[in-house]
């Protein structure tokens, strides 16, 4: 079952009227999304729930995605639970927007009909043996509704005895903000996992490690929009073991900014193939939407006022950062802030020096990734 980590802000605004929303996706009233109910049926533990078809799935976060299909025919994906996707009108079909590499593709709710609705973008990975979705809506205040999927393709696992594997794939996911801010960034990446299924020892089903890394973290408008410059950091994915079915134990996932905590969260997922071919699985992180160490000047300069040098010390930074904390928060690289020297004026001593800037809201990222075994050891 999937566990939860406490979301370091959540604004609970109540309802407000989607004034002004036209069918189109944009609405000028963005509002909250309201934290489902702890009632809502977790698709986990439901009399239909089955360790093949798993689910990151938390009321209390929005994230309460509990079905998806494709249709390989239409090659549409069919998602539900979703409030204000148009499904009423749709039956929660999304249409492909954007392949972004030779497996992930991306889509959005279909447009349809006069109701107001808000626009929904997801990631679907697809191999031999797993199919990954990852569903995000950036039309609210906060982090929005959500949610994230993992399919096995049939049920072929078998675990190796004595052997470490090294697995390698690909990472796609999506970022929402809260503090009012709106939005929504794709972010796409690789994975590398490390499994090692002779230690630690089995007992009572569980053992073997497993550990890995995401990185090259990029991220850009969704739908085949705008790059957006500064990278992500890369995200840490904790030690932890799995059972002999092949499912993962839920463990924490990071990232850090110089050494220091940036994001925290977790990730699940699985095994899957003869020979456990391949591992997949989602994640779901939160922290700062941005943070940046930025250079700045401290001037000593003499001018002569009214006939008489006077000597005058100055810092290059702005008086308000709030801005370039925005700024940095929607991903721009700032750069070093030089002072400029009045005219006429004599520089007398300059000193450098940097300070770390972050933005004043939060990021929550929700993601998936699928790899295969690309070396083995014995």
């Amino acid at each position: 079952m999937l566990g939860l980590f406490p979301r370091l802000m959540i604004a609970t605004l109540g309802f407000a009227p989607l004034l002004g929303c036209g069918g189109d996706g944009t609405n000028p009233f963005i509002i909250d999304s309201i934290p489902a109910q702890d009632t809502t049926s977790d698709p986990n533990t439901g009399a239909e729930a089955t360790p093949d078809n798993r689910f990151l799935f938390s009321p209390s976060e929005n994230l309460i995605l509990n079905s998806v299909d494709f249709d390989e025919t239409t090659n549409q994906l069919v998602l539900n639970n979703l409030p204000f996707d148009n499904s009423d009108i749709t039956g929660g079909i999304y249409e492909q927007v954007q392949q972004i590499n030779a497996r992930t593709i991306e889509y959005r709710n279909e447009r349809a009909g006069d109701q107001p609705f808000d626009t929904y973008y997801a990631v679907f990975i697809r191999s031999p043996e797993y199919e990954a979705t990852a569903v995000a809506s950036g039309d609210y205040l906060g982090f929005g509704y959500g949610g994230a999927n993992l399919r096995r393709i049939g049920n072929t696992i078998t675990l190796p005895g004595v052997a470490t594997y090294t697995y390698a794939g690909d990472y796609a996911g999506y970022r929402t903000f809260d503090q009012g801010r709106g939005g929504i960034e794709l972010v796409t990446g690789d994975i590398r996992i490390d499994v090692d299924f002779a230690d630690i020892d089995v007992v009572e089903n569980i053992g073997g490690t497993l550990r890995g890394a995401i990185t090259n973290r990029q991220r850009a408008a969704p739908g085949g929009g705008a790059a957006i410059p500064s990278a992500l950091p890369n995200v840490l994915l904790v030690d932890t073991e799995f059972n002999r079915d092949g499912e993962i134990n839920e463990a924490e996932a990071g990232t850090a900014f110089e050494g220091d905590p940036r994001d925290s969260g977790i990730y699940d997922g699985g095994f899957n193939g003869e020979d456990a071919a391949a591992v997949a699985g989602f994640i779901k992180i939160e922290g700062v939407a941005g943070i940046q160490r930025v250079g700045f000047d401290t001037v000593t300069y003499s001018q002569v006022i009214d006939g008489q040098a006077q000597l005058f010390t100055q810092t290059s930074l702005p008086n308000d950062l709030r801005d370039v904390r925005e700024r940095i928060g929607r991903g721009q690289v700032i750069a070093d802030f030089a002072f400029q020297l009045p005219a006429g004026a004599t520089l007398v001593e300059r000193e450098t020096d940097t300070i770390v800037l972050s933005s004043e809201f939060n990021a929550h990222e929700v993601g998936v990734f699928s790899t295969d075994s690309v070396n083995r050891d014995p």
